[in-house]
């Protein structure tokens, strides 16, 4: 059986998207690693495709290059399997988006929203009533479909199928489907002639037999069941190409073909595929020419391709790893597939070859991140001894290698040349930025969980077993003031002497004298916490476990529980001041608070994989990493260096601001960086001389630092 799988997606009510986003944005892999929904494309090189945290990723060079059209607000929970329910576009210009308000777990009823000028606005359309909105399709920009739930899940829902003939400005009610049985794919030919599949809703939630292809030839009011199937697994899309041939396909490698409207269905078992591989989306482009996605057990997901109506077929390789859940072809030989996890490959000559179009720097799970002050420098470690580095605040992340395949676990930069890694085993340093690594020798051997440096000679490493080992001559020597019993994930240096610990078992060590002594405070949990972070000697915040979030304003003396909202494992907390701060851990989950926890929001994060590990330059710049190489970067702001009128642009008159800010007690630049045109920190003449060669003598442009992310 199968589960109906449901992804979260952002929204705006009416309102033009962002230009400049304040939220969550996929760094690695590019444009995204979200689970991407059926595309929409409608000529080889200009198309949609929307992502599962409802982004519209679009491309008008064949996918070359892609705009992500960032959506704003509201939270829905969309459908994005079987094959793209939840939208449908008439053309480049006008579509449509369905789904859940409030999120599946607390559904608030449907949500339906309309784009006519490719995405720049959204109109929200009412739909109707419900607990969610499941299914829409529009064959053209009047007439369409949406199928609506209601009652309660899973014990007793049902659909509704509402229709509209002025492009979703009003909807009617036209069928409803029997208890437990609700309508989720379905494709409508013509404004009379549409089929659906019903699956079955089990007691626990899944999907299961009994399934049924049913037809309507009266625009959805009445339908009749033309086939079922009580076989183990689902039947889970469909894909009409005239009044005639039609395919359904499900799990169990289940492919079924019909040449008369439905009337007959031939089961194909000739397509070379285990009965235990799954079907996820299909399209054809013709009555004999079609493609297949095939999930395989235990192997990358592969197309089948029949040119004969499924007589014979071929395995076709498109190089995505995940699941596919979309495929479409606008002619013969041009087609797009895009899976899970942000998989995009296009096909020219019908499948016979695919060219993937993303970009990947690594697909190894990442455990932790170091950002530095400058915005620009970050570094991120993982698994199979996995070390990046970026030197322009994510923009390009480029591999620097250790010779080892050691698990890395955290990582601590000093400065843009000085950084430490602690892994399974091993202590690595760099003092040129990453370029070259070299392994330390620790007193001990053990998983070393967590690092902090306080400066390039002093930190702090911890791991299993209570290990505390401290250097202050850059890593020449260790103290090992390791404590035994539990483990330790991960520290904070406060001070020279100051610095604390956390574990297993509600563990909390605090030092004030160097780590001569170690004294155990109260955490009043016996839950793991997991990471710990203070942005001075007096404020810090652990996170661990079911979601526990402690907070200390006392250098870590006494801690009190902070309401996090969440039963998610949190696995890495970072405050960049005492109020702004951001934990991350399982099934993405992100959250973030700017008074010091005593609130805390989650915000889409665009993957319900786990992260492990945060870092920011500071409050409005940040980096997140985790499961599949995933680096995604949080940037709020508007600021543009060199920008110090505030207008936008960089004009002659940016220019007497700065020499009015230096030489006439003129305005402060706010924030700095708007004068600090060359980036090295201050507001000096020679930012003025840097703006002058900028605008009048082809000089390279300003330098993006600090809160300019411009």
């Amino acid at each position: 059986m199968r589960k109906i799988i449901i992804f979260s997606l952002l929204l705006v009510s009416g309102l033009t998207a962002i230009a400049q986003p304040t939220s969550w944005v996929w760094q690695n892999p590019k444009p995204s690693g979200e689970g991407l929904g059926k595309p929409h494309f409608f000529s080889p090189n200009q198309g949609w495709i929307t992502t599962e945290a409802g982004r519209l990723i679009h491309t008008t060079n064949g996918g070359n290059s892609w705009t992500t059209h960032e959506l704003d607000t509201l939270a829905l929970s969309v459908i994005l399997e079987p094959e793209g329910p939840g939208s449908s576009f008439v053309n480049d210009s006008v579509g449509w988006v369905i789904g859940i308000l409030g999120g599946f777990a607390n559904p608030l009823g449907p949500a339906l929203y309309k784009t006519t000028d490719q995405g720049v606005s959204w109109i929200k359309q009412d739909v109707g009533s419900g607990i969610f909105g499941v299914g829409v399709q529009f064959i053209n920009p009047d007439t369409g479909w949406a199928t609506v739930a209601d009652g309660s899940f899973p014990d007793s829902l049902f659909a509704y199928l509402r229709q509209t003939t002025d492009g979703g400005d009003s909807w009617s009610t036209i069928y409803t489907t029997p208890q437990n049985s609700p309508i989720i794919p379905f494709q409508f030919l013509d404004a009379d002639n549409g089929w659906g599949i019903r699956d079955s809703i089990s007691p626990d939630g899944e999907l299961g037999p009994p399934s049924r292809i049913i037809h309507t030839t009266d625009g959805g009011a009445n339908w009749s069941v033309q086939f079922e199937d009580t076989t183990q697994g689902t039947l889970g899309n469909l894909h009409f190409v005239d009044l005639n041939n039609g395919w359904v396909i499900g799990d169990s490698g289940k492919i079924l073909k019909t040449t008369d409207g439905g009337l007959n269905w031939t089961v194909l078992t000739n397509a070379g595929i285990s009965d235990s591989s799954r079907n996820r989306a299909l399209f054809f482009i013709s009555p004999d020419t079609g493609w297949i996605g095939n999930d395989p057990p235990d192997s990358p997901a592969v197309i089948l391709h029949t040119t004969d109506g499924g007589a014979n077929w071929a395995t076709q390789d498109p190089d995505l790893d995940f699941s596919i859940f979309g495929i479409q072809f606008v002619d013969a030989d041009n087609g797009w597939a895009v899976s899970d996890f942000g998989g995009i490959a296009r096909t020219t000559d019908a499948g016979t070859t695919w060219n993937l179009k993303t970009s990947t720097i690594t697909t190894n799970f990442l455990q932790g991140v170091s950002a530095l002050p400058d915005g620009n420098n970050v570094w991120a470690v993982g698994q199979n001894g996995t070390i990046l580095h970026t030197s322009n605040g994510g923009n390009n992340w480029g591999t620097q290698f250790f010779a080892g395949s050691s698990i890395l676990n955290a990582v601590s930069f000093a400065n843009a040349n000085v950084g430490y890694i602690a892994g399974d085993g091993t202590i690595l340093k760099t003092t040129d930025g990453g370029n070259n690594w070299s392994e330390l020798t620790p007193p001990v051997f053990n998983t070393f969980w967590g690092v902090d440096f306080l400066n390039p000679a002093t930190g702090i490493v911890v791991g299993g077993s209570g290990t505390i080992l401290r250097t202050t001559n850059s890593g020449g020597s260790w103290d090992d003031q390791t404590t035994g019993g539990s483990d330790l994930q991960s520290v904070s240096t406060l001070t020279f002497n100051k610095a604390v610990a956390v574990g297993s078992g509600g563990t909390i060590l605090l030092t004030t004298d160097g780590g001569n002594n170690w004294v155990s405070q109260n955490s009043g949990i016996l839950t793991q916490l997991n990471s710990v972070s203070f942005s001075d000697t007096s404020n810090g915040t652990a996170v661990g476990d079911g979601g526990i979030i402690l907070r200390s304003t006392d250098g870590g003396v006494n801690w009190n529980p902070q309401t996090s909202g969440t039963s998610q494992t949190l696995r890495g907390v970072f405050f960049s001041d005492s109020n702004n701060g951001t934990a991350v851990g399982e099934e993405g989950t992100i959250l973030k608070t700017t008074d010091a926890g005593a609130n805390w929001t989650r915000p889409p994060s665009g993957t319900e994989q786990p992260l492990t590990g945060v870092s920011f330059s500071y409050s409005n710049l940040g980096w997140t990493v985790g499961s599949f190489g995933f680096i995604l970067a949080y940037r709020d702001c508007s600021a543009r260096a060199g920008d110090m009128t505030g207008e936008g642009s960089i004009l002659l008159p940016d220019i007497v601001a700065v020499i009015n800010y230096l030489f006439r007690s003129g305005p402060i630049p706010d924030p700095l960086c708007r004068g600090d045109a060359n980036g090295n920190g201050t507001v000096l003449l020679n930012d003025i001389v840097y703006l002058i060669n900028f605008l009048f003598r082809s000089g390279p442009a300003p330098v993006k630092t600090g809160e300019c992310c411009l």
